[in-house]
């Protein structure tokens, strides 16, 4: 099974699994530093890969302090259900403190300790967004039997 992991943000985590092998990065779509442009990268980018997976992993968020970042991720939530809808690609979403609670012991895990328990497993994440990424798709394997 072919799973892309996806923490969106500024900055978005990216983490996979295609035949067993791992990989994760960050993702910046804010080339050119305009609102729109950024969206308009993100289905884009979404678009042109989500092909190649069976199932696309997301945070699920029901709450956020802050108003613009709340509006960001309902876009770009919408946009991976709407290009998944059209690409029978299946979307399934984790919960923030189930993700930090599975993977850390700790559902009010910060970013610090996701990091550091990706680097106890021998992963190397450049950042906190790919590490959180990361975090959701090995939790997911350890809840699921994956062919």
């Amino acid at each position: 099974m072919r799973v892309l992991a996806l923490d969106f943000g500024q900055s978005m985590g990216v983490a996979q699994s295609v035949a067993g092998r791992i990989s994760y990065e960050t993702v910046r779509l804010d080339k050119l530093n305009r609102k729109r442009s950024k969206f308009r990268n993100y289905y884009e980018w979404l678009a042109c890969r989500l092909a190649e997976y069976d199932l696309l992993l997301v945070e699920e968020v029901r709450n956020h302090a802050g108003v613009l970042a709340a509006h960001q991720w309902g876009y770009w939530y919408y946009t991976a259900c709407v290009l998944c809808d059209a690409m029978s690609v299946e979307i399934v979403t984790m919960p923030v403190k189930t993700i930090k609670k599975s993977f850390t012991g700790n559902g009010n895990a910060g970013k610090d300790l996701i990091l550091a328990r990706c680097k106890e497993l021998n992963y190397s994440p450049d950042s906190y967004d790919s590490a959180d990424a990361l975090a959701m798709l090995l939790v997911y394997f350890s809840s699921h039997v994956v062919n």
